[in-house]
């Protein structure tokens, strides 16, 4: 893991990170100077490899690239980063999400990969009459997903077409690949009450509980899945974020190792939708949870909390870190 303050000293509000291969990689924007009669002002998109230096206790340079965009009349933003995998070559590649919204209120859409070599390779751009603002995910193919006034779209850059899955939502905790399902997006929608029953005859606590439910889409196969199998409903009005640490089929029955963090500051784990474990977070509004495996094996979940604050928890003994 990576001394926190030494991350800290390489954020700004301009500038996204990922970790990447032992590496981090700082994405920023960067605004040429303007020469005067030019017709074009240009933006570069530009990242820096930089790696850490255990004896200086800081991350070094270790190379950069850049990628120009022409910015007339336009503003342009980083929405988001991720890897993913590339469906042409299987290999995991840094993607970065562009926005640019000119001053006609279209707003155009660019998808990037960073090869290697630091050359960037734009693979999908799109255009939409709206802002993504909600859910915004990356994931294989490359593709990305959003919500948008509660309805589920996606695109891949494999065809460059902004599709839509026939479902509500209210949000999106987790996207990722399932064995046997492919891409799967689980979520949070308003509660479907069996049609026969009398909705009198359910007591205050089960309505709670019935308020909201889980659910997963398989999108390349178009289906629902069944959300108590990731975890109870219940925990449908607490949760902010899941990670699919492991899913595997034995007997053709799939099996779901889920670990979710919580607005009432827990990490909880559960195994088939049975919970397993809970351990109390060291700050308050966990937002995000990833997963990352150290040198000798271990599991370790990497939690992200509004205040810009991390910890560690083992999942082992669900022990908790703070660097």
């Amino acid at each position: 893991l990576y001394h926190k303050q030494s991350i800290k000293m390489l954020l700004s509000k301009q500038q996204h990170v990922l970790s990447y291969n032992g590496e981090l990689l700082v994405f920023q924007l960067s605004k040429t100077k303007h020469v005067e009669g030019a017709a074009d002002k240009t933006v570069k998109l530009c990242v820096r490899r930089m790696a850490f230096d255990r004896d200086t206790q800081l991350f070094v340079q270790k190379s950069s690239g850049a990628f120009s965009m022409r910015a007339k009349h336009s503003e342009i933003e980083i929405i988001c980063c991720d890897c993913t995998a590339h469906s042409k070559t299987g290999i995991v590649l840094p993607c970065v999400l562009m926005k640019v919204k000119k001053q006609n209120s279209v707003v155009e859409h660019l998808l990037l990969l960073l090869h290697s070599s630091d050359r960037f390779e734009q693979c999908c751009h799109f255009k939409l009459d709206y802002e993504l603002k909600e859910d915004i995910r990356l994931f294989a193919g490359p593709s990305v997903l959003w919500r948008h006034a509660n309805k589920l779209f996606y695109i891949s850059s494999d065809s460059c077409t902004v599709l839509s899955a026939p479902v509500q939502l209210s949000s999106v905790v987790w996207t990722g690949e399932i064995e046997g399902e492919g891409t799967v997006v689980l979520g949070i929608r308003a509660a479907c009450l069996p049609e026969s029953e009398d909705g009198d005859e359910f007591s205050t606590s089960d309505r709670a509980i019935w308020g909201s439910e889980f659910f997963g889409y398989a999108i390349e196969m178009q289906k629902m899945l069944t959300g108590a199998r990731f975890m109870p409903h219940a925990y449908s009005r607490v949760v902010s974020s899941v990670c699919i640490c492991k899913n595997e089929r034995l007997k053709k029955q799939l099996r779901i190792s889920a670990v979710a963090v919580t607005h009432k500051n827990q990490l909880i784990w559960f195994q088939d939708g049975v919970l397993k474990g809970v351990c109390e977070l060291p700050y308050e509004k966990p937002c995000l949870i990833k997963t990352a495996v150290t040198s000798s094996n271990d599991l370790l979940f990497i939690v992200s909390f509004s205040s810009g604050n991390i910890c560690v928890v083992r999942r082992e003994n669900l022990q908790v870190f703070v660097p």
